[in-house]
Order: structure tokens, then sequence, then C-alpha cells
């Protein structure tokens, strides 16, 4: 009788244990789903999107392995209820223990997997922002020199003189058409940003 209230005593405890574990992870899955939501947000200038991008990754890099220590935890304890010493549990409660735990597992994958979309969003994100700035510094150098060409322009007395400053005037000409692709390229960049910033506010409006 009494080794019967021990075995039923020590299965209690296992179960216990077991949905102790489960709890503590399926809480610390819960926080970190909603951690890294607050961070889905690609808008804002460049030091904004680096920040968020530093706090994702640090927020990946500690979280993480915590979840993965409280994974093998619970792992190890399945385990045991399985095919170890506990594995007097009714085979339907182990089934059930070895579904939760492949279910654990999936859902710490997909977390995972879903870090590793917005960190990349992120780093997409920040190599848009150096790919315009980049194209402001070229434009606003190319107009302040177009700017000190154009100064250079005056009244001439000659017709020979008018006639070279007319083909240097037609050189410029040019150049200055040839410049239209990179000024519709950042443009296109501005018009890219300002609508991840319209599409990110309007979400959460």
């Amino acid at each position: 009788m009494r080794a019967s209230v021990t075995s039923v005593e020590e299965t209690v405890d296992c179960v216990q244990q077991y949905q102790d574990l489960q709890k503590h992870h399926l809480d610390w899955s819960k926080q970190m789903w909603s951690r890294l939501q607050a961070h889905t947000d690609y808008s804002g200038n460049r030091a904004t999107v680096e920040s968020r991008l530093d706090k994702v990754s640090r927020l990946h890099g500690g979280a993480m392995s915590e979840g993965r220590g409280a994974i093998e935890a619970l792992g190890k304890h399945v385990a045991a209820a399985v095919s170890g010493e506990d594995a007097r549990l009714p085979q339907r409660a182990r089934e059930a223990m070895q579904r939760d735990l492949d279910n654990v597992r999936h859902d710490y994958d997909k977390l995972d997997a879903s870090f590793g979309d917005v960190l990349q969003g992120l780093r997409g994100r920040i190599a848009q922002w150096t790919e315009y700035e980049a194209q402001f510094d070229k434009i606003v150098a190319w107009l302040t020199e177009s700017e000190s060409t154009l100064k250079g322009y005056g009244l001439k007395g000659s017709l020979e003189e008018k006639q070279e400053q007319l083909d240097r005037f037609q050189d410029f000409q040019r150049i200055v058409e040839s410049w239209n692709g990179s000024i519709q390229e950042y443009i296109s960049l501005a018009d890219q940003l300002e609508q991840v910033k319209k599409l990110t506010h309007g979400s959460n409006t």
C-alpha cells in the first residue's frame, strides 16, 4: 500500500515538475514574441534604425540562449518520463508530454526565425539609408560644383569668346542631363524610405 502511495506521489511530482517547466517556457515565449513585435519597426532615421538593430541583436543573443536552456531542461525531464526512471507514467501521458515538447521546440525555432527576419529587415533599411546618404552627398557636391561653374559664365566681347563659352555651356548641359539617372535614383530611395514611414505609422494607428 505504501509503495503504491509513493508511486502515485512520485508520478504527481513528475507531472508537476513538467507543468512548471512548461509554464516557465510558455511565459518566456509569450514575453519574447511581445518584445520582438515592439521592435518590428523599420521607420525612422538611420540612427533610430541602428539603435533598434542593436536592441534586437542583444535581445536575440541573450534571451534566445535562456530559452534554449529552458527547452533543454524540459527535454531532459520528458526524456526521463518517457524512457527513464519515471517511465511509470501512463503511455498517453508520455505521448502528450512528447507532443508538447515538439510543439515547444517548433515555437522556439519559429521565434528564432522571426528574429532573423527582423534583423535582416533592419540591416536592409540601414543599407538603404547608407545608399541614400551617399547619393545625397554626391548630388550636393555636384550641385555646389555646378553653381560655381555657372558663376563663371559672363558677357563676352568677341564672337570667338562667345562661341567658346557656348561650347562650354553645351558641354555643361550634357553633364547636367547625364545626372538625371542619379537624381531619379535618389528620389526613388527617398520615396521608399518615406513610404516605409507611412506604412509603419499607419499600422500603429
